[in-house]
Order: C-alpha cells, then sequence, then structure tokens
C-alpha cells in the first residue's frame, strides 16, 4: 500500500497514536521527524531529553518542548523525583484547561505500569478528547520500548500504532488484544529503523531514515 500515515489519521485531537519499539530501531527519530513537520499546537513532555535534541518547534508560539532533566538541573537527585511529577502535573493540568492540542509524552513506561498509571496522564488519556472546542480536544501521542510496561488504559485508547522491532514473546503477548496476528507475525523481523503503521485493517510498511526523514513503500 502507498502513501502517507496522514491520510488515515483524520483528527489528530480525537485519535491517539503511539510508537513502540525496542532502543535503537528509530521509533524516536520517527516522531521527531513527524512533530517537526507539523503546524499543529502540542506540548511536548521530553523524558529523557532526546527530542529536545533532534528538532525545533516551527511555531514556538503554540508548541513547546518541556525537558523535565533541563527545567530542573538545579534540583538536589534525591528530591527530583518529586519535583518531576509536580511539574508533569501542572503541565497536564495546563494542557487539558487549554485544550485544542497535542500532548506527546517519550518513554511512557517511566509513569505508569500495567498496573498503575499516573492519575494526571490518565485524565489526558480519558477525557483529553473532550477538552477544547468541538471538533478539537487533547490528542495523545506517546512512545514505549516495552509495550507490557505500558498500562492498559493507554492501549486500549491507542487508534493508530508506529510498530518498530519487537521481539520479546512477553511483549508480543500484551499486544494480541489490540492488533491482528498478522501484523504481530511481522514485528519480529521488521529490519532496523523499517516500521509498520498499523490503524484498524489499514497496514502500511515504511522505512525511516536515520538521520529526520521517512519514506513510505
Amino acid at each position: 500500500m502507498k502513501g502517507s500515515p496522514d491520510a488515515f489519521i483524520n483528527n489528530v485531537y480525537k485519535e491517539n497514536q503511539f510508537y513502540l519499539g525496542i532502543r535503537q530501531t528509530g521509533k524516536t527519530n520517527a516522531l521527531a521527524y513527524n512533530m517537526s513537520r507539523t503546524t499543529v499546537p502540542y506540548t511536548v513532555w521530553d523524558t529523557a531529553g532526546a527530542l529536545s535534541k533532534l528538532y525545533r518547534p516551527l511555531n514556538p508560539k503554540t508548541q513547546r518542548i518541556i525537558n523535565p532533566k533541563q527545567r530542573l538541573k538545579h534540583i538536589p537527585r534525591k528530591l527530583y523525583p518529586e519535583y518531576e511529577l509536580d511539574l508533569l502535573h501542572k503541565t497536564c493540568e495546563s494542557v487539558l484547561a487549554v485544550g485544542d492540542q497535542l500532548f506527546v509524552m517519550d518513554e511512557v513506561q517511566q509513569y505508569c505500569t500495567k498496573a498503575t498509571i499516573d492519575p494526571f496522564l490518565e485524565d489526558i488519556i480519558t477525557v483529553g478528547g473532550n477538552s477544547g472546542s468541538e471538533n478539537g480536544g487533547v490528542g495523545f501521542i506517546g512512545t514505549s520500548q516495552t509495550p507490557r510496561q505500558v498500562n492498559n488504559v493507554i492501549l486500549a485508547n491507542i487508534r493508530h500504532f508506529w510498530l518498530f522491532f519487537i521481539w520479546l514473546e512477553q511483549d508480543l503477548d500484551w499486544l494480541k488484544s489490540v492488533l491482528n496476528k498478522d501484523v504481530l507475525k511481522e514485528l519480529p523481523v521488521l529490519p532496523p529503523y523499517h516500521y509498520l503503521f498499523a490503524s484498524g485493517r489499514e497496514v502500511l510498511f515504511g522505512s525511516p531514515v536515520k538521520k529526520m526523514g521517512l519514506t513510505y513503500a
């Protein structure tokens, strides 16, 4: 199938997206490239500071990247977790209050487990679509290396998956309920920097370029 994944996303504020794959397979580069092109307002929670190094927003007035490690670099290490969570919670509250934007979180597993999820992040996932104007809301985009660590509240609310190399059986098992078997068979044999874009019954093969660029085949 030829085309761009954009063709399958009708409303970015209503249809959540997720990037999955082990480290060094291209998911962060793919996300950074897509975010570097969009004119949609967004707030990026750059957990590890990786996205901040790859691109800058097109519209700084409506697009922002929050790097908590940079923002809180003056905080003593033992106090950092408390300050980081406080900053995250204030950010989520602000995003929901304003609405009509994307909330992007890199390495989501830092803020949830299968059994628990940060309540402020959960609000973004579950009620974000109702924040803002009638056709707007807060759309969510997340990334993770390990599906088995991502709370099912998140996975159950994802419409579009960007899937990179995943081979561990425990991770594949957790995806059985949200992805079809044909897609799952492809993940352990995907070459580095190649991906599947799965959106309902639509599946698109692609290969992201290592340095900021995507091709579709």
